[in-house]
């Protein structure tokens, strides 16, 4: 936008001449993504969860995948902003001001809280402002025979870098080579669209949608409203069928007395002739 708004007056006072040598900048990749199909998405979940050494990247998906959560809130996490009892995330912290937020937990979602929880505090994650996964830290010290060693330890007060090496292994063996971390975000999104979740509802709860992921979230909502309507015309011509079969029913059981008094009354009749 800002350079929009510089060519613009640029081009206003005649000095807008771009020689052989320009080249526009790289358009931005989309934060859309794509989305998984249900054999994709048990592929991946299955997978991931198949090995211990991917026991942070399998539960991390989870999040990703049943929250909208991004990468960078999962990695950032602290233990304080989970209330387990409420079954909430109270994101303080974001890349936008639409970040802040509070992220209902499904099952799975807080499944792989607790699981992590039980991991941190394992590591020494025990006050508020520890984070949910811990930073490895490797440091250099030395041995008994004077030579230089190094020892793995984890530090709670530091956030993890990520899961990158265990995200590619695990998306390899899958056969999903390809999907990034943020696919996810973009698949659970899709996933509500598909639902007919509101917008207003989505985005309070998945915080800043670009212009791109909004532009596709209406699409499918569309999509999904259209298919909607579909149903509920079909749900209402069933009821309107059943509504004019009871009144059809009603009405020939009130014609039936009257026949019947009818009937009687020139029966007496034909006795009193």
């Amino acid at each position: 936008m800002e350079g929009q708004l510089i060519r613009s007056v640029l081009k206003h006072h005649e000095q807008w001449k771009l020689d052989g040598k320009y080249n526009p900048l790289p358009e931005p990749v989309s934060e859309a993504g794509r989305s998984l199909t249900p054999e994709e998405e048990v592929k991946l979940i299955d997978t991931a969860k198949s090995r211990p050494e991917w026991f942070v990247a399998y539960h991390a998906t989870v999040l990703e995948n049943e929250t909208g959560m991004r990468g960078v809130e999962v990695r950032n996490l602290q233990v304080k902003r989970i209330d387990l009892m409420a079954r909430e995330i109270h994101l303080q912290k974001s890349k936008t001001k639409g970040g802040v937020r509070s992220i209902p937990l499904s099952t799975d979602a807080l499944e792989s809280v607790g699981q992590l929880l039980a991991r941190a505090e394992k590591l020494g994650a025990n006050q508020p402002d520890h984070y949910l996964i811990p930073a490895l830290v490797i440091e250099v010290i030395e041995r008994e025979d004077g030579l230089p060693g190094r020892v793995r330890r984890h530090d709670p007060a530091r956030p993890t870098k990520g899961w990158r090496t265990a995200w590619r292994k695990l998306t390899a063996e899958a056969g999903l080579e390809g999907i990034r971390g943020h696919d996810l975000r973009h698949n659970w999104v899709t996933s509500h669209a598909e639902i007919g979740t509101p917008q207003s509802v989505l985005e309070a709860q998945a915080g800043h949608l670009s212009k791109r992921m909004s532009d596709h979230y209406k699409h499918i909502s569309e999509k999904a409203a259209r298919k909607a309507a579909d149903a509920l015309a079909l749900v209402k011509a069933e009821q309107r069928a059943e509504a004019r079969a009871k009144i059809a029913r009603s009405e020939t059981a009130a014609e039936k007395p009257t026949t019947s008094i009818i009937q009687a009354d020139r029966s007496q009749l034909g006795m009193v002739q």
